[in-house]
C-alpha cells in the first residue's frame, strides 16, 4: 500500500535525464572512491575542480539537446572569467585553419549537392538484375568513396534519393539498405583529412596540444591522406560485415509492404481528368479534392524507350503514386490505369505520366532521372531554376479570388512573376469538380489569353475553370524569398518545401557546370594532396571559381557554412588550454594510466570505450575536444607516442556514430524511411562496433609498437602525402 500510495501519479524522468544522473553519479563515485586507490599523481588546486565540473555540466546540457557550440562558448567564458586562459587564447581558435578549412569545404559540398553530380556517376554503377547483397556492396562502396572528399550530410542527401529510386527500381528492401548506406559513410569519411569537419577537428586540437613541434621532423603533421593507413584496412572491414551480415541483423520488409496512404484508388474517377483533356493540355495544373496534388510529368532521356515496369516509378510509397499514363496511338490517345496495363509498355517521347504527390512527394519525383515535370506556368518563370523551390500556399478568406474563376496569368501577376502555379487542392468535394462527367473543365485552372470558356480564341484551345474556396492550397514553384514577400491579401500564409530545389542535370548548361566542379574538385583534391597549397587556401579558389562559374551564388554560398561546427572547431583551443594549464587532462591521464595498469593495449581499450560512450549523446567534434587533451596527458605518463590515440580519436568520431539513431544527422535522415527503431540501431550499430575494435586497435597497436608511422613516412616521401 505503502509503494502503490508514493509511486501513484509520479512521473518517471525522461531518458535523457536518467542518462546524464547515472554519468555524473558515476563520475562522483570514481572521483570519491575509485580514483583514491589508483594513487594517481597530484590532485589540481580549485582551478581544477572548476574545469572539471564546467565539462560535467556542459555534457549534461549537451545531453539534454543543448547545442554544442552554445556550450563550447560557453565553457569559454567561464575559463576567461575565472582567469584560467586569457583571451587571446580564446580567440586565437578562431583565425586556426582548421575553421577556415572547414567553412570552405562546407560551400564546395553544398555546390556539389546542388549539381547532381554524384547521381549521373552513380546510375550506371546500379543494375537492376544485382542480388541484394551485391547491390548492398555497391551503394556502399560509392558512398564510401564519395565520403572521402565531402562532408557527411551532403553526401547522405545525394545518396538517399539515389537509393530510394534504386529500391524501387530494383524490387529491393531499403531496410536492408539505408543504414549501410549510413555507416558506409562514415567509415569513407576516415580516409581523407577532409572526408569529415571532425577528421580537422582533431588536427587543430593536436597542433594546439604538439605546440611548436607540430610540423617538424620531431612531430610530423598528418597530411592529406595520412588516414588512409588506419581508416582503408578498418573500412573495408566494416563493408564486409554489413554485406554478408545485414540479413540476418535486419530482416528486411518487402517492398511495397509499408502502407500508404494513397493506395486506394477510391478518388480515382474524380480526381483525374479524361483523356481528351488531359492530352490537349498537359502543361496545366490539375486540380484535385483530396488530401494529395496532382502533377503531370513528361518523359524523356534515359527513361524513353525503357519499359515502365523497371523504371520504379509505378512502385507506390507514402509520398508518390503513379495513377494514370496517357500514350499515343494511331487511333488516338490510350490511358493506362494500372499495373496490368502498363507493364508491358515501353515508354515513348510523347507519353503524359500523372502523379498523385504530397509537396514532399513532388520534390523527390522532379529529381528523379527520366522524367519532367511539364508545366508552362513554371517554364513561363525563365531559366533561374537554381534561385527557385517549392512552397505550399494558401488563399485567405480575405482574397478577392474567392467564389471566383481566376486565371494562371492573373494568379502569376499577383504573385509579380515570382511565382508559378503547378497545382491545387481544394478543402471541400463543393465545387463542380467533382461532377467530372459534366464538368470535366473544372479540373483546370482557366487558361491565359481569355476571359472566359465562352470567348472566341481563335485556334486556342477551350478554357477550363473552378471556383477558388477559403483554404484552397496552391502548390506554387517560387522564388526564394516569395514566402516573405508574397501578397498577404490572396495567400496568407506560404511554407517553403524542403529539399525542393529543381533539378540541375537535363540542360547543356547544367552539365557544363558538372563539369566544371568536377575539375574545381580535382584540383582541390591534387593541390591539397600534393602540399601544393594549403587546404584552406585552395577552398577559397574553388568557392571563387564556383561563384565566377555561377554555380551557387554568393547567398547560397554563405548559408552552406556551418556556424556551429565552426564555433566548436575554433573553441577547442580554449578548452584544450584549461585542462592542460590546470593539471586536470595530467590528473586524469593518470587516472586512466594505473586503470590499465600501465598497458599501452589498455589504455587503447579504455579510451575506445570512452569514445564510444560520449559519441551516443556529444557531438563528434565536442568529444574529441573533450577526449584528446586527456588522451595526451595518458600517452605521456605511459611513454608511447600520441599519434595512435590522435587517429583513435578521429577514427571514433565516426564509428561511435553506430549506436543510436539520434547520434548524427545522418542516421536522423534515414529512421523512417527504413523504418528503423532504437533496437535496430542497437543491434545492427554495436555489434559492428564491437566487430570494428579489434581491427582499429589492432593496426593502433602494430603501427606503435613496430614504429611503422616512420616505415611508411620513408615508403611514400616521393609522394609527400600519405603519411
Amino acid at each position: 500500500f505503502f509503494s502503490a500510495t508514493m509511486l501513484d501519479g509520479l512521473e518517471i524522468p525522461p531518458v535523457k535525464t536518467c542518462v546524464a544522473t547515472v554519468l555524473f553519479l558515476f563520475i562522483a563515485s570514481f572521483l570519491c572512491i575509485g580514483q583514491p586507490h589508483f594513487e594517481a599523481s597530484e590532485k589540481p588546486d580549485w582551478t581544477g575542480y572548476a574545469v572539471c565540473l564546467t565539462i560535467v555540466g556542459s555534457v549534461m546540457l549537451m545531453i539534454h539537446n543543448y547545442s554544442a557550440a552554445f556550450c563550447m562558448i560557453g565553457m569559454n567564458i567561464i575559463f576567461i572569467l575565472l582567469k584560467i586562459i586569457k583571451p587571446a587564447e580564446f580567440f586565437a581558435g578562431f583565425a586556426s585553419e582548421a575553421v577556415i578549412a572547414t567553412g570552405t569545404l562546407c560551400v564546395f559540398a553544398d555546390a556539389v549537392f546542388q549539381s547532381s553530380i554524384l547521381d549521373i556517376i552513380m546510375g550506371p554503377l546500379l543494375p537492376t538484375g544485382a542480388p541484394l547483397w551485391e547491390a548492398r556492396m555497391r551503394i556502399m562502396v560509392l558512398a564510401f568513396c564519395f565520403s572521402a572528399f565531402l562532408n557527411n550530410t551532403p553526401v547522405m542527401a545525394i545518396l538517399l534519393p539515389v537509393t530510394e529510386a534504386y529500391a524501387a527500381r530494383a524490387g529491393l528492401p531499403l531496410r536492408s539498405l539505408l543504414m549501410p548506406l549510413s555507416f558506409s559513410i562514415f567509415l569513407g569519411a576516415n580516409n581523407t583529412l577532409i572526408g569529415s569537419s571532425s577528421n580537422l577537428t582533431t588536427v587543430q586540437v593536436t597542433k594546439d596540444i604538439i605546440g611548436a613541434a607540430f610540423g617538424t621532423p620531431e612531430w610530423r603533421a598528418p597530411n592529406f591522406f595520412s588516414p588512409l593507413l588506419i581508416g582503408l584496412p578498418v573500412g573495408v572491414a566494416g563493408l564486409l560485415y554489413m554485406t554478408f551480415f545485414t540479413t540476418s541483423l535486419l530482416p528486411s520488409n518487402l517492398p511495397g509492404k509499408k502502407p500508404s496512404f494513397v493506395d486506394n484508388d477510391q478518388h480515382d474517377e474524380e480526381d483525374i481528368p479524361d483523356t481528351r483533356e488531359c492530352v490537349k493540355i498537359p502543361g496545366q495544373p490539375l486540380l484535385t479534392c483530396s488530401h494529395t496534388y496532382l502533377v503531370t510529368f513528361k518523359p524523356i532521356a534515359p527513361l524513353i524507350g525503357q519499359p515502365v515496369a523497371g523504371s520504379g516509378l509505378d512502385k507506390k510509397d507514402n509520398t508518390v503514386t503513379l495513377k494514370r499514363i496517357i500514350s499515343q496511338s494511331s487511333k488516338g490517345p490510350v490511358t493506362m490505369c494500372n499495373k496490368e496495363d502498363w507493364k508491358t509498355h515501353v515508354v515513348a517521347e510523347s507519353d503524359i505520366f500523372i502523379f498523385s504527390c504530397t509537396a514532399v512527394g513532388v520534390a523527390s519525383l522532379r529529381k528523379r532521372r527520366g522524367i519532367q515535370m511539364k508545366n508552362d506556368n513554371v517554364e513561363a518563370l525563365g531559366e533561374e531554376r537554381r534561385m527557385r523551390c517549392l512552397m505550399e500556399a494558401v488563399v485567405g478568406r480575405s482574397s478577392n479570388w474567392v467564389g471566383k474563376t481566376v486565371t494562371s496569368r492573373e494568379m502569376q501577376n499577383a504573385f509579380n512573376g515570382k511565382a508559378g502555379v503547378i497545382a491545387i487542392r481544394q478543402p471541400s468535394t463543393s465545387s463542380d469538380v467533382v461532377d467530372t462527367k459534366n464538368a470535366t473543365e473544372s479540373h483546370y485552372l482557366l487558361l491565359d489569353g481569355s476571359e472566359s470558356k465562352d470567348e472566341e480564341a481563335g485556334n486556342s484551345t477551350p478554357e477550363r475553370a473552378f471556383k477558388v474556396e477559403v483554404g484552397s492550397l496552391l502548390l506554387i514553384e517560387a522564388y526564394r524569398g516569395f514566402e516573405k514577400t508574397a501578397p498577404k491579401a490572396h495567400v496568407p500564409m506560404v511554407s517553403v518545401v524542403p529539399g525542393s530545389k529543381p533539378p540541375r542535370w537535363y540542360t547543356t548548361k547544367d552539365k557544363i557546370r558538372m563539369l566544371a566542379i568536377a575539375i574545381v574538385l580535382s584540383s582541390v583534391v591534387f593541390t591539397a594532396a600534393a602540399n601544393i597549397l594549403p587546404l584552406s587556401v585552395s577552398g577559397f579558389i574553388a568557392i571563387f571559381m564556383m561563384l565566377f562559374l555561377r554555380v551557387m551564388t554568393p547567398q547560397e554560398a554563405i548559408g552552406a557554412v556551418e556556424g556551429p561546427t565552426l564555433l566548436i572547431i575554433a573553441s577547442s583551443g580554449g578548452v584544450g588550454k584549461a585542462i592542460q594549464h590546470t593539471g586536470v587532462g595530467e590528473w586524469l591521464g593518470d587516472c586512466f594510466v594505473r586503470m590499465s595498469f600501465n598497458s599501452f593495449a589498455g589504455l587503447l581499450i579504455w579510451f575506445y570505450v570512452l569514445l564510444s560512450i560520449l559519441g551516443c549523446f556529444l557531438n563528434n567534434n565536442a568529444q574529441i575536444v573533450l577526449v584528446m587533451p586527456i588522451a595526451y596527458s595518458a600517452s605521456v605518463k605511459a611513454g608511447v607516442g600520441f599519434r595512435p590515440f590522435m587517429y583513435l580519436c578521429m577514427m571514433m568520431a565516426s564509428i561511435s556514430s553506430f549506436n543510436i539513431p539520434i547520434a548524427r544527422a545522418t542516421n536522423l535522415m534515414i529512421v523512417n524511411r527504413g523504418p528503423y527503431t532504437f533496437g535496430d540501431f542497437a543491434v545492427f550499430g554495436m555489434s559492428l562496433q564491437l566487430f570494428l575494435m579489434p581491427f582499429l586497435l589492432g593496426f593502433l597497436y602494430q603501427f606503435e609498437v613496430n614504429n611503422l608511422w616512420e616505415y611508411f613516412n620513408e615508403v611514400c616521401a616521393p609522394y609527400g602525402s600519405l603519411c
